[in-house]
């Protein structure tokens, strides 16, 4: 465990927030001490009542936050490389009736356990590692930093997930089906939670994925003049389609390079297709960013590390 995975272990345990063990889910929501987690259960009780999807419950122990030594170090094989943290909506929910105990239909029941993957995996994980690529590809000369054909191979995907942290804005779960979210209550509850979350990973750069992990870093993260701070320039990118923001913490004084993007299912990029040039990273909805301009990004990004 990095010293970085130790002060966030603190911090969530200090707040109440770290993921449970448990059985069954009383024990489970014992065991989770938020003091937003009533308020949170009652907000997606009352969307259950109107979808009968939506139940509450804090993440298992396996959905911890992970921190790299490689992160930490802000270093690859020698090559000096951003601390990237990407702040997606929640953890993908685990299967119906797995730990809420709740009867599912028979055609769930005899699905083989290969297709009961969620979307969530089968989107969202993908396309992020291949975001985070697009961006390292400026500052990792080793040979064995994976290409884009190859970023679905375990060995590969291990490789790209040490090299940035993925944090949910949503502390836990609605176990809502699908792609559906968790109700709006338990993003504003769990927003408060971020600031000192950012502070201890000492970040460099933050990708938001989609308009609740927007607004509650704009709201809890970032200091009130945050969004009006602009990059004017980023090489190949027309003014009109530039994203990127210049963002001070409101915790650790700290400057990052922001950039705000659609959550990757809603604009279904780059999979399932996987190919061997950068070029076919494209036609990517990021508020008029393509996915093309994200290696470009990358060297911007570390032109604002050079001169910090």
């Amino acid at each position: 465990m990095t010293d970085m995975e130790k002060q966030l272990d603190q911090y969530y345990k200090c707040v109440g927030i770290a993921p449970v063990s448990g059985s069954s889910y009383p024990e489970m929501f014992s065991a989770f001490d938020c003091k937003n987690k009533c308020d949170c259960r009652k907000a997606c009780f009352g969307a259950w009542n109107k979808e009968k999807e939506f139940l509450f419950q804090p993440h298992p122990e396996k959905d911890s936050i992970t921190v790299s030594q490689e992160y930490q170090d802000g270093k690859y094989h020698g090559d000096r490389i951003p601390r990237i943290v990407v702040l997606s909506l929640s953890a993908p929910q685990p299967s119906p009736g797995q730990i809420l105990s709740i009867p599912q239909p028979k055609e769930e029941q005899d699905k083989p356990a290969a297709n009961s993957k969620t979307r969530w995996r089968a989107s969202h994980w993908p396309e992020t590692l291949a975001m985070v690529r697009s961006f390292l590809l400026s500052f990792i000369a080793c040979e064995n930093f994976p290409g884009p054909a190859t970023y679905q191979e375990a060995k590969s995907k291990k490789e790209i997930e040490k090299l940035f942290v993925h944090v949910r804005t949503a502390k836990c779960c609605s176990n809502a089906k699908g792609t559906s979210q968790e109700p709006g209550k338990v993003y504003e509850n769990c927003g408060g939670y971020l600031g000192k979350e950012l502070s201890i990973l000492k970040l460099n750069v933050i990708v938001t994925q989609g308009n609740q992990a927007h607004w509650r870093a704009v709201e809890h993260a970032f200091e009130e003049n945050a969004i009006k701070i602009s990059v004017e320039e980023v090489t190949g990118i027309e003014t009109k389609n530039l994203i990127a923001r210049i963002v001070n913490l409101k915790e650790g004084n700290q400057r990052v390079y922001w950039l705000p993007l659609y959550h990757p299912r809603a604009v279904r990029y780059y999979y399932p297709q996987a190919g061997d040039k950068i070029d076919c990273e494209s036609n990517v909805g990021s508020w008029s960013a393509m996915r093309k301009n994200l290696v470009r990004y990358g060297k911007a990004i570390k032109e604002f590390i050079n001169d910090r």
